[in-house]
C-alpha cells in the first residue's frame, strides 16, 4: 500500500441488537421529520366563510405537543378592492 491509499469503507461491529436499535431510531427520525416538515409547511386548503375575517380557528397541528413551534393562524383584515387597483397601463 502507498502512503495515501487506506480503505473506503470500516466495518462497524454493532452487533445484532446494535443493527436493530440503529433501524429503530433511523425509522423514528424519518418519521419525525416527516411530521415537522408536514406542520411547517402544511396547509389546509378548505374554504372557511365567517362573517367575522378575525375570527381564528385552531388548526389540527397547533394541539400536537410542540404546536407552539409552528405557525399561529392567520388574521386576515377586511378591505375594499377599487376597480382599477393593481392595473398597469
Amino acid at each position: 500500500m502507498g502512503l495515501f491509499e487506506y480503505p473506503v469503507t470500516l466495518p462497524i461491529p454493532l452487533g445484532r441488537w446494535g443493527r436493530v436499535l440503529f433501524w429503530i431510531v433511523a425509522i423514528l427520525y424519518v418519521v419525525l421529520i416527516t411530521i415537522l416538515n408536514v406542520v411547517s409547511v402544511g396547509y389546509e386548503y378548505v374554504q372557511v366563510i365567517s362573517p367575522n375575517y378575525n375570527a381564528t380557528k385552531k388548526l389540527w397541528y397547533e394541539a400536537l405537543p410542540f404546536g407552539s413551534s409552528a405557525p399561529a393562524s392567520l388574521i386576515c383584515n377586511p378591505t375594499q378592492i377599487s376597480w382599477d387597483e393593481g392595473k398597469s397601463t
